[in-house]
């Protein structure tokens, strides 16, 4: 899958990729999803992320964190059970609309790439509220990362990945897709840049809250919460807790 690093080495990296929370992410300056962040939650702690790719394919959910000051990056695959691994970013190659990072070893060997696709290329450059990564390579594995125009909160938890979209008009649509299900889900054709698959759960006719969005399915309400300090979904049943799950990765989208 990724390549091996020692736990012990590639977490010694991790904090060193690690900037503040105010520091603007590879690629955003000037970007419509310039102001949105994603977030991850390593050792207990909320670390900043420099982008979340929870794959149409697959449950290899993907959390690459900022460079550092030696321009170090860490992919991580919390669900894995798999050390992170470490890797050098080269500088962004831009082409036909086109963006494209190196990926190299210890040994400056290019061992993958991270593409993304200029927003300007998108018929609504304004949608493109989240990072407009596309898929990761490395060492002959791809993954192909789950986008939708008009996002406001992308993540995932140990089940599930999740996310809310707000369509031109003000409707906002809340869909799972769940790791159990990921054999049966079937890609959609959307056009563009966008590329998901059909939903496990789908609920349009939401609300925004105080802390993120809230939706209802008959006797249940599903409220999303999400902030820097963390994020989580909880599902009530006639205003009871029926189960509350906390995502480990999340992109708070900027507001179209």
């Amino acid at each position: 899958m990724l390549i091996a690093r020692s736990a012990a080495a590639a977490l010694t990296l991790l904090s060193l990729a690690s900037p503040s929370f105010a520091a603007t992410p590879p690629g955003f300056k000037g970007q419509p999803f310039e102001r949105s962040r994603a977030y991850w939650r390593s050792g207990g702690q909320v670390r900043p992320a420099w982008f979340v790719c929870a794959p149409v394919d697959g449950a290899d959910m993907t959390v690459v964190t900022p460079p550092d000051a030696k321009g170090r990056i860490t992919v991580a695959q919390p669900l894995s059970g798999e050390a992170p691994s470490v890797y050098r970013l080269g500088q962004a190659d831009p082409g036909a609309g086109q963006i494209y990072w190196s990926l190299s070893d210890e040994r400056g060997r290019e061992v993958g790439q991270i593409h993304a696709v200029n927003p300007g290329m998108i018929d609504d450059p304004k949608a493109a509220t989240i990072p407009t990564v596309t898929w990761i390579r490395i060492a002959g594995a791809q993954w192909d990362c789950r986008w939708l125009g008009r996002t406001r909160l992308m993540g995932f938890t140990r089940r599930r990945a999740v996310m809310v979209t707000e369509a031109p008009g003000g409707t906002l649509e809340y869909r799972t897709f769940d790791v159990r299900d990921a054999a049966r889900l079937k890609r959609i054709q959307a056009g563009g840049i966008e590329q998901t698959t059909t939903a496990s759960l789908d609920l349009k006719g939401g609300k925004a809250t105080a802390s993120g969005f809230e939706f209802r399915n008959g006797a249940y309400a599903y409220d999303v919460a999400a902030s820097p300090a963390g994020a989580q979904i909880t599902v009530r049943k006639g205003g009871k807790v029926v189960t509350t799950e906390p995502l480990i990765a999340w992109t708070i989208g900027a507001k179209p």
